[in-house]
């Protein structure tokens, strides 16, 4: 026998305890057959758009750096600039984490990129936070 269950200790010994690792199997996978049908799924998206806070937030965090770029400890040093930015988290159990900075690119430092290096670098920078 091949065992293919990595999360077991042991492989079942006894037919009765074989027959009992099988329904505990079916029952897992009746759980999960609603998920293999479109109405299903359908159901899933439906409880994510009305509980969103079941499966992402946002986090603000504030990094204090020099003009070297070093993170300070003090906020309150004389060369500390802020950098605040958000955190999105996505999912529970593994989640996917994700940083968005807003940032501010004068029009005329567009236009200087665009003059520079061609609009295939300019266009780079019309980015969204979420990649749309």
């Amino acid at each position: 026998m091949i065992d293919a269950t990595a999360n077991l200790a042991s492989l079942p010994e006894t037919a009765e305890e074989l027959q009992q690792r099988l329904r505990e199997v079916e029952q897992q996978l009746a759980e999960l057959r609603p998920l293999s049908e479109l109405t299903g799924v359908l159901d899933l998206v439906r409880h994510m758009l009305e509980h969103p806070r079941d499966y992402f937030r946002v986090e603000a965090f504030t990094l204090y750096l020099n003009r070297m770029g070093i993170k300070l400890d003090n906020p309150d040093d004389a060369e500390a600039n802020a950098l605040g930015f958000e955190e999105v988290i996505l999912g529970q159990t593994e989640p996917i984490r994700r940083a968005v900075l807003p940032v501010h690119i004068p029009r005329t430092a567009r236009q200087e990129l665009e003059e520079q290096f061609g609009e295939e670098l300019a266009g780079a920078l019309n980015i969204s936070p979420f990649g749309i």
